[in-house]
């Protein structure tokens, strides 16, 4: 078989045939990423910043990639302040929804259960104030406290009780 062929038709296949989690295939399709072609031309440090993908997922979609025999770009292509900004540029860090911060089932659910739903609402508490919710472990706080970091942002030292008295 012709390796021009091969490459030709890998470039080609829409990136639901990765084996990629929904959440993944979703936040590619947000960036206008519809085939491996599309996603390759972007390197990982790209997918990071500009799109939210978070380290979990960037080794999830180089894995599933070289299953196919493809890798992200070394270099990347140049991203444009539109894509940058894309459907964010009116909004703070602090107005991003919990589901803008695509963490995982647990750490949204905890979040969710205690009526916490924006990053703003979230920065009122400390991260020992969010260890007492519910099934709200270590992990996810490490989950929380990586992802705002990524935001430039972080846990207050102290906040309010995250239970309404």
């Amino acid at each position: 078989m012709n390796p021009e062929y091969e490459v030709r038709t890998v470039l080609d296949l829409p990136i639901e045939e990765l084996g990629l989690s929904e959440r993944i295939v979703k936040l590619l399709h947000d960036a206008e990423m519809n085939v491996v072609g599309d996603l390759v031309r972007h390197d990982a440090d790209q997918l990071s910043e500009v799109w939210g993908i978070n380290d979990t997922y960037l080794m999830e979609i180089v894995d599933r990639l070289g299953d196919f025999g493809a890798r992200l770009s070394p270099h990347g292509i140049p991203v444009t302040e539109e894509q940058k900004n894309g459907k964010e540029e009116d909004r703070t860090p602090l107005e991003y929804s919990l589901e803008d911060l695509n963490l995982s089932i647990r750490t949204y659910g905890c979040l969710k259960r205690a009526g916490l739903d924006t990053v703003e609402e979230i920065l009122r508490h400390s991260g020992e104030q969010l260890l007492e919710v519910r099934n709200f472990n270590q992990k996810c706080l490490n989950e929380l406290v990586e992802t705002l970091g990524w935001l430039g942002l972080e846990l207050p030292e102290y906040g309010m009780s995250v239970y309404p008295e």
